[in-house]
């Protein structure tokens, strides 16, 4: 008597609304964090974010809102690891350093001062963000940029990523930009 094959039974795909309530959350959140007067938690969210990226936080919040839209749309978490958001964040990265740039220029600072003085200025008033440069991840990529390249050489990487990442993420080469020009 021969064997019968067992049949794999096709995996049931679920409805997604899992994928749609983070998206809904993360809206929420963000939402919250934009609007002023929402209490503790929207007091939380947006110096949280002000922490994170300086005066860039409106730009984060929006970022989050874009992800849930597209969670909700799409009903799958996206994948953040594309060529074109790669060349986004390289640009993010490029952006968040010159914010940073220009705050230490003001201030002198290197080494280690780089990041505890961000603390610290974040830590004694996160209303005044024209001061705070590009926040904590502002100040450890340009700890990091300023010890390899000092000053003058990061001022030079910086527009180097943003040209990078302008390219990755638009597709267009610094040629035909440059044509088109």
């Amino acid at each position: 008597m021969a064997k019968k094959k067992k049949r794999k039974e096709p995996e049931k795909k679920g409805t997604g609304y899992q994928v749609e309530l983070i998206g809904v959350i993360l809206i929420v959140i963000a939402i919250i964090g934009c609007i002023p007067g929402t209490g503790i938690i929207g007091n939380f969210i947006r110096n949280f974010s002000i922490f994170l990226v300086g005066p860039w936080y409106g730009v984060l919040l929006l970022a989050v809102i874009i992800v849930g839209i597209y969670m909700i749309v799409k009903r799958e978490k996206p994948d953040f690891f594309t060529s074109k958001l790669i060349g986004l964040y390289i640009f993010i990265v490029g952006i968040l350093l010159l914010s940073h740039i220009n705050y230490l220029e003001d201030t002198e600072l290197k080494g280690w001062d780089i990041i505890t003085e961000t603390i610290n200025s974040f830590m004694s008033s996160s209303k005044n963000m024209a001061n705070m440069g590009g926040g904590i991840l502002g100040s450890f990529i340009s700890f990091v940029f300023v010890n390899l390249f000092a000053l003058k050489g990061t001022k030079i990487v910086v527009w180097v990523l943003l040209i990078c990442g302008a390219v990755m993420f638009t597709g267009v080469s610094i040629h035909d930009a440059i044509k088109w020009l």
